[in-house]
């Protein structure tokens, strides 16, 4: 095949800005109660009257119905929820959307390592990417959705990459119900440091009225719109809650309030139909993309040989018209073309946000440079994925 030349009428960049978790915390409650523990005070109550103990002695029996209940661990059998090790919930979080989203295309188990993923972010020997200064862990320093996009969508790792990162308002809750039930686990961010952790019967909860900091990574794989609002520590101002996969707890689903605002929401998929993705860096992982005014044209050329099987780009305007087009070496010739509207929510980048510690990393002058793109000829965020 003859070098391809790549164009695309559109504002491109990178996908949008995400929570950080750059250490972590068992989230236990010793004040918590437990089953039996409810059934010892009731008996010691059991002296005063039959109505007051009945009236104090918490009902551990919910059990959720069909209606207004969805999760994704009844139906994918092969979705494991480990512990995370140090701090890498964003890695969790994402591993765990794009896990969800195989088994559903596939009915097959996605085996990656988060060591795997981390590299691909942070490792070394890179001539493009993210670049980590002597001494610092890269396992505690923490990331960012974005930074999982932006790699994870460059290379083919074991016959998988990441084919898809749709970002959805963090607010408009049935679009994230619609994105669980169709692609997968929505990975989210969340206060885990100013919220009430606890125990109700065999149900986690957490909740949280406003947040401080959003500096954890969770990943939403269902939600019980009839969750007693009773169940949280502080009895939230209405039913209903998200059911998540929390790398600090492993296997136990945790629910979290509807109230409990979230930062970003997120759905990663991936796919095992190409071989090899040929791409540019785009200006800096923050803020890449070329703005020339109501349309931008931008082109990359790839000298690679082999069949192309899709064209990629990224996007986080609120909506977009892009013509991609697949012209001939000498752009004399236009080989394919195709026409596509992408609609996103458009979102800060986490440098104007205060969300997570990874900012602490930036001295002031990387940060400027985080601000302003720096773009070349040939560097436009479109992507060349090779069939297998």
């Amino acid at each position: 095949m003859k070098k391809l030349i790549l164009s695309a009428l559109t504002a491109l960049c990178l996908a949008a800005s995400m929570t950080a978790c750059a250490g972590s915390s068992s989230q236990t409650d010793s004040s918590s109660v437990s089953s039996s523990q409810a059934e010892s005070s009731s008996a010691a109550d059991s002296s005063t009257s039959a109505d007051s103990s009945s009236q104090a002695a918490p009902k551990y029996d919910y059990v959720h119905g069909t209606d207004g209940y969805y999760n994704l661990t009844d139906e994918l059998k092969n979705f494991k929820r480990p512990v995370q090790q140090t701090g890498t919930c964003w890695l969790y979080a994402a591993r765990a959307s794009m896990q969800t989203s195989y088994e559903k295309q596939t009915g097959k188990e996605l085996k990656m390592e988060i060591s795997d993923m981390l590299d691909a972010v942070y490792g070394e020997g890179k001539q493009e990417g993210i670049f980590v200064k002597n001494g610092i862990s890269k396992s505690d320093l923490g990331g960012y959705q974005q930074f999982v996009t932006d790699r994870l969508s460059r290379e083919c790792k074991e016959g998988i990459t990441l084919s898809g990162s749709m970002m959805i308002a963090p607010t408009d809750r049935e679009a994230i119900k619609n994105a669980v039930r169709t692609r997968g686990g929505v990975t989210v961010g969340i206060d885990s440091q100013n919220c009430e952790v606890g125990m109700f019967g065999i149900y986690p909860t957490l909740i949280y009225k406003q947040a401080k900091i959003y500096d954890h990574a969770v990943t939403v794989i269902g939600w019980d719109d009839h969750f007693p609002r009773e169940y949280f520590k502080t009895p939230a101002e209405q039913d209903g809650a998200w059911i998540v996969y929390n790398s600090n707890l492993g296997e136990m689903c945790q629910y979290i309030s509807y109230c409990a605002p979230l930062e970003y929401a997120i759905s990663h998929t991936v796919s095992d139909k190409y071989s090899q993705v040929q791409s540019y860096d785009a200006g800096n992982v923050m803020s890449g993309y070329i703005k020339t005014g109501d349309s931008t044209k931008a082109a990359n050329v790839f000298h690679k040989k082999g069949k192309l099987a899709a064209v990629g780009t990224f996007n986080n305007f609120d909506k977009q018209d892009i013509k991609i087009e697949i012209m001939s070496a000498d752009f004399k010739n236009t080989l394919y073309t195709q026409d596509a509207s992408l609609k996103t929510d458009k979102v800060r980048s986490f440098i104007d946000g205060d969300s997570g510690a990874w900012k602490k990393f930036l001295t002031s002058s990387d940060i400027e440079a985080i601000k302003n793109p720096d773009f070349a000829p040939g560097n436009a965020c479109i992507k060349a994925l090779y069939a297998k």
